[in-house]
Parts: C-alpha cells; sequence; structure tokens
C-alpha cells in the first residue's frame, strides 16, 4: 500500500526516493522508544508492584537479553538510565531534522497487520500473526512508535480494503512541528482516491451501543467490530514535491551513506 501511494505521488508530479533512510537504524529507534515507554508507564504502577519487580529484575542473568528482560529492565530503570535514552532520542531528532532537509515526507506503515480479532488473555499471552507468523503483540506499536519518540507529526489515511474486507492505511510522516504539511498531503491524497471505504462487514453488521443516557446525541457511543489478522503492508519511502519547496529549511542538502539495512 506504502507503494501505492508513493506511485500516486509520483505520478502527480512528486520526486520518489525508494531507497531514502534517516542516518540510525529501526532497530536503534525502536530501542529509544521502547526504554522511555515502559519507564514512563511504570511510573503509574502501584509501590509494592514496582518493588516487587525490581527484586525479580535483580535477579535476572545479566545476559538474559530477551525481549521481556528488556522491559522488566526499562521499566525499573534509573533517571540516569532514563536520561542516556533521553540523550539518544535527541541525537535521533537531529537526524530526522537533517533528514527533511532533502526531503518533505517520508510514507510508511501504520500497523503490521490489518485489524485483529479481540484477545481478552492477559498482555503476556496475546499474539498477532504478521505473514502467518506468531510475533508478540506489543510488536504492533514499532510503526507509531518511530514517530512518536522523535516528536515527529504523523497523518494516516486509508489506503482501501485487504482480501478480508478490512481496511489498511499507512501514515505520512512530516518533520517536526510540520503538522500542516502531513495534513495538507493527506487532504490532496484524498482527492487522488484515498478516502475511506466503509469494509462491507461494517455496514452490514455495525452496531451501536448507546451510553446510560440514551440520547442519540451522546458522544459515548461505541460502533460493534469485527476483525482479522492480516498481512504486512509495506515499506517506508520518503519523497519531495517541487510544490512543497517553500517549506524547506534553507541552506545546503547533504545526502548520508549510512548502511540503513535494517529498516
Amino acid at each position: 500500500r506504502v507503494e501505492a501511494v508513493a506511485e500516486a505521488c509520483k505520478a502527480a508530479g512528486a520526486t520518489v526516493d525508494y531507497d531514502a533512510r534517516p542516518a540510525f537504524s529501526s532497530a536503534d529507534t525502536h530501542e529509544v522508544y521502547q526504554n522511555l515507554l515502559q519507564a514512563t508507564m511504570a511510573a503509574r504502577m502501584p509501590d509494592e508492584n514496582y518493588e516487587s519487580l525490581k527484586r525479580y529484575v535483580e535477579q535476572l542473568d545479566p545476559n538474559d537479553q530477551s525481549d521481556a528482560a528488556k522491559v522488566f529492565r526499562a521499566q525499573v530503570s534509573s533517571f540516569k538510565i532514563w536520561k542516556a535514552n533521553d540523550e539518544r532520542r535527541q541525537h535521533l531528532r537531529w537526524h530526522w531534522h537533517q533528514f527533511f532537509n532533502d526531503y518533505d515526507l517520508l510514507l510508511s506503515p501504520i500497523m503490521p497487520t490489518a485489524a485483529f480479532e479481540h484477545d481478552q488473555r492477559q498482555f503476556a499471552e496475546r499474539k498477532i500473526k504478521v505473514n502467518n507468523e506468531e510475533r508478540p503483540y506489543f510488536d504492533q506499536v514499532f510503526w507509531a512508535g518511530l514517530t512518536g519518540v522523535s516528536y515527529l507529526p504523523s497523518t494516516v489515511i486509508p489506503t482501501g480494503l485487504n482480501g478480508d474486507g478490512l481496511p489498511i492505511g499507512i501514515q505520512i510522516i512530516g518533520p517536526e512541528y510540520g503538522d500542516l504539511i502531513t495534513i495538507g498531503a493527506a487532504r490532496a491524497l484524498e482527492a487522488e482516491g484515498f478516502a475511506f471505504t466503509p469494509p462491507p462487514a461494517y455496514l452490514r453488521g455495525a452496531r451501536v451501543r448507546h451510553c446510560r443516557c440514551a440520547s442519540e446525541h451522546c458522544a459515548d457511543q461505541v460502533l460493534g467490530q469485527t476483525g482479522a489478522a492480516g498481512k504486512h503492508t509495506g515499506h517506508a519511502f520518503g519523497l519531495h514535491h517541487p510544490g512543497l519547496a517553500h517549506l524547506h529549511h534553507d541552506g545546503p542538502r547533504q545526502r548520508d551513506g549510512s548502511d540503513h539495512s535494517q529498516w
């Protein structure tokens, strides 16, 4: 789907670079995101649970680099460690700044799958299927974390339905404080046909559950949902459109030659 949107941009006059990447690996930015996220979320943990987790982490094998061990360590990390990760975040932000000196926008997936069935088990037990392979439930946050950790605006647009009749979206990523750029691009792409298409199951069986006030105008309404596991939705590309040239930063532009093979 990312390729389809990129081709539409190209047809409209944009210059598309399918190999464009910022000067860091996907593993690096995700590690920073997870470390900062887990520490922040753990701040709301009840004291007794937090102290218990600290004792558990102290007993972990130092060589244990499993995903679970990394999460537990991040949750009880010291402020010194948190600050070190925040400094790494600032480096990511600067790399993004340099990237957006060359490109107006970056197109990428927003989720690894389309909508999936509800799973009411404990979070640690939940899995999702990506390309028919079971993956940890929280792998879903990768693409959102790519932008969120570096304070980048992201506008999600629909790209149509998959084979199961479920919608797939992609995100338009812009430079920091460039919200109007991503929203403007989304508006332009909507005019090119990337508009919301209701899933057939939604049209056939959507149900509305009102809150107790029973007002038809109440905002507390919940639509019934259906879902199924989907497939990986694409890769990320950078693009430059001449119509957005006035939005570039002044100064010379340089291309970074770093290895971005993990993207």
